[in-house]
């Protein structure tokens, strides 16, 4: 094995052939062992219970089986909670994951979509890395396995491509950028539109944005192909929420969160805190980890400049990466920030 990892930038054909059919054979079964739990004790398995199973996954299995799903009014009421909440209060009919809880019986809909959201995170994040940073032939295995470890990341499976299916995006923008553009970039920031949580829309909006503007500022020309892609990709995310963005504008319904966060905001020094803790404790949404492993971290990053002399950017920056991101996510409890809720 040691072998193997010696040669992820052989040259020889042979070798490389030998190396690739190893590198896939680690992520199969590596893939294949991630998802044996979930495979094997079925509807025994034990998943996630906060905003999945008490939340955003019943609601899915609401709208599928009281045939509110297609219920276009977004005033239509779902008399199934609440006495009859409003349609647009719910998961849009348009997206992915409603439509795979629509078609398939509740576990395996949900099974389906644990699935294919990973898969999707693996083609993704492998395409952008074998086209923009691990460009290289003998590079290919390397983009194998990080591809493989990017997939099984703890997310929210019920977010869809919202997180995972950021590499399949930007790739996609990136080609048609560079006008290497094809129908299935197009198709891919479509999918990734309609497989979506609308909790990701400014984010991405703000960005695809940005990466237009720069190019207009950097050439000095507007990139047609991109002006095309970055407005498909918009319009396509309005478009799967339209009942919410049309409540939004015209109906004036409270929700819960801007009562939740006008409870619970925090001035400049609580964001501060709350980022040191995030950055110990992991992000609620997708890691819970102990605060010894950061310190660890720390403890492995100095061992290795001291005793082989590394460059320890790299972790350094990663390490501040992690804790500004901390302050992003905790930011929006900032009570200066209220008035965007």
């Amino acid at each position: 094995m040691g072998k193997y990892f010696n040669t992820l930038d052989t040259e020889s054909s042979i070798g490389k052939r030998i190396d690739t059919g190893l590198t896939i054979l680690i992520v199969l079964l590596t893939f294949g062992f991630y998802l044996f739990p979930i495979l094997y004790y079925g509807e025994n398995a034990v998943v996630r219970v906060n905003d999945c199973l008490d939340g955003d996954f019943v609601y899915r299995i609401v709208l599928a089986k009281s045939h509110t799903m297609f219920a276009f009014n977004p005033m239509t009421p779902v008399n199934n909670i609440m006495n009859g909440l409003p349609r647009a209060c719910l998961p849009s009919g348009l997206n992915i994951y409603q439509w795979i809880i629509y078609l398939f019986p509740d576990f395996y809909g949900f099974l389906i979509n644990y699935i294919l959201i990973r898969l999707l995170g693996f083609i993704g994040m492998f395409l952008f890395l074998k086209n923009y940073i691990l460009n290289k032939s003998s590079q290919k295995n390397l983009a194998l396995l990080i591809s493989l470890a990017f997939s099984i990341l703890p997310i929210y499976s019920i977010t869809g491509l919202a997180v995972i299916g950021i590499p399949l995006l930007v790739n996609a923008l990136l080609c048609i950028k560079n006008k290497q553009g094809k129908i299935w970039h197009y198709l891919a920031i479509i999918l990734y539109s309609f497989y979506c949580f609308y909790n990701m829309f400014p984010i991405i909006i703000l960005s695809a944005s940005a990466l237009f503007m720069w190019d207009l500022l950097k050439t000095r020309k507007i990139n047609r192909s991109l002006f095309l892609a970055v407005t498909l990709l918009i319009s396509t995310l309005l478009l799967s929420e339209y009942q919410m963005i049309y409540t939004f504008i015209f109906h004036k319904i409270i929700p819960h969160r801007l009562v939740e966060h006008f409870s619970t905001s925090l001035n400049y020094k609580g964001v501060f805190v709350e980022s040191l803790i995030t950055l110990f404790n992991g992000i609620i949404s997708s890691a819970n980890y102990p605060v010894y492993l950061v310190g660890l971290s720390l403890v492995l990053i100095a061992t290795t400049y001291l005793l082989f002399r590394t460059s320890v950017l790299l972790p350094l920056k990663l390490f501040i990466l992690a804790f500004f991101t901390g302050v992003i996510v905790d930011i929006w409890d900032w009570h200066q920030l209220q008035f965007l809720y």
